[in-house]
């Protein structure tokens, strides 16, 4: 079943003609860009462009990916098109932008939520001090913080499909109000993505990636998930697949206080706290860009001889490449037992938004399966957003930018006019 806003579909079925056309110019650019480049080159470009925070932003966005290979069959010579339509087309396709202006028109930010998931923040407790610990974070100094917000919000954003009982909590109205924002006017537009596709596809690939894997653990075992860099997950709250399991979140510590806070105010409050479906959780406050982030695991009760997952979303990309390279080494010499890690990878066009988005990105790597049995993983497996495993009927559009750009072979760093190919590399492999 389609998840497509119902005015989406129409305007694609509107324009079933210039997807023909657009397909045969893909065609036709890839068949260029085959002959004109090879591995070893590089056309360099920063592309920047108009953006906000990667994760949170309308996929439209985040693969920028330099150009839309088919924009020409799309936004181009547009009376060739237009003749073809009959009146009462027309007439339909004025009626649909009429009933998503009508949809939106004068309605309070919060009450969109009705639409996606997404409950209203209420007066009193525990909604009040909710809301007051979320205004404690600086904009300039809490970076960390307000990107596992952010993320939080994109989650909330796609309850209807991802199901986290607390991302609303751990989001707070301000970050959800401005993603909601987003939604309305993409809609309005007519957009063929809306806000956070990316981070929902990026979230379910991780969440049936980890199910799977401990389905293929021995019955016998306790299994452990590690979430480096956990920021404001709740998977603990929401994967009955963890029932067995002992969960350890680690980040950084003013991360932990203020998520443990929120959770507190939602309890003082007079809420429950969802069913804790993880065996049990270990938060554990640690820099794993330093030494000793390992020996706090461990003393937190990991165990290094039983077979675990380490989850490294939206993770290593912010770590220089020296850190990284040694965090991954970590885990794979320390690891004892079965041991699979999930992580995504940005190849190096993508680290060129940092600036764009007012961050810091430093680790990449374009090609991860080459990278990591140095670093002592095997059976490495990619995948690109919109892939098989990698699309749970969210981007069901062929001319969706992360379809167009999974069709251009990773070795072609740039397009015909020399702006980037922007990729988020999702990929699952073992130790030892």
């Amino acid at each position: 079943m389609s998840l497509m806003p119902r005015s989406q579909r129409t305007l694609l079925g509107a324009k079933k003609t210039k997807k023909v056309h657009a397909l045969e110019n893909m065609s036709a650019l890839l068949d260029v860009q085959s002959k004109g480049h090879n591995s070893s080159e590089e056309v360099v470009s920063d592309g920047r462009s108009e953006q906000q925070d990667a994760m949170m932003m309308p996929a439209k966005d985040v693969v920028e990916v330099g150009v839309v290979l088919v924009s020409s069959a799309l936004d181009g010579d547009d009376h060739d098109d237009s003749a073809a339509h009959t009146q009462e087309e027309e007439e339909e396709e004025e009626e649909e932008d009429s009933v998503v202006n009508e949809k939106f028109a004068n309605v309070p930010f919060n009450n969109l939520s009705c639409e996606f998931g997404i409950r209203e923040f209420r007066p009193g407790k525990p909604w009040s001090a909710i809301r007051e610990l979320h205004r404690t974070l600086d904009p300039q100094r809490d970076v960390v913080e307000r990107s596992a917000c952010q993320t939080a919000a994109g989650r909330a954003l796609w309850n209807h499909v991802i199901h986290d009982p607390l991302a609303e909590v751990l989001a707070g109205d301000s970050f959800l109000s401005s993603l909601q924002e987003k939604m309305k006017k993409d809609w309005q537009s007519n957009a063929r993505e809306v806000p956070g596709v990316m981070l929902a596809v990026r979230t379910l690939w991780f969440d049936s990636r980890l199910s799977q894997a401990l389905n293929r653990f021995p019955p016998y075992c306790t299994p452990q998930v590690v979430l480096l860099g956990a920021g404001m997950d709740a998977r603990a709250y929401r994967m009955s697949s963890l029932k067995e399991c002992s969960v350890f979140e680690v980040d950084f510590l003013k991360v932990v206080q203020l998520k443990e806070s929120l959770l507190q105010a939602l309890v003082d409050g007079g809420q429950m706290l969802p069913e804790l479906h993880a065996k049990s959780v270990q938060r554990v406050a640690a820099d794993v860009a330093s030494q000793d982030w390992f020996l706090r695991l461990v003393n937190a009760g990991f165990n290094q001889d039983w077979p675990t997952v380490w989850m490294l979303e939206g993770f290593l990309y912010y770590l220089h490449e020296f850190d990284a390279k040694e965090t991954l080494k970590c885990i794979s010499l320390n690891c004892k037992n079965e041991t699979i890690l999930l992580a995504d990878f940005m190849n190096e066009s993508s680290t060129h938004m940092a600036r764009e988005l007012d961050t810091h990105f430093y680790f990449h790597s374009d090609w991860p399966e080459e990278l990591l049995p140095h670093l002592g993983f095997s059976n490495v497996k990619v995948s690109q957003i919109g892939d098989v495993d990698a699309n749970f009927g969210l981007l069901e559009d062929e001319l969706n930018l992360f379809n167009q750009i999974r069709q251009v072979p990773r070795h072609i760093k740039a397009d015909i006019h020399g702006k980037p190919y922007r990729r988020l590399l999702l990929v699952e492999t073992r130790a030892p």
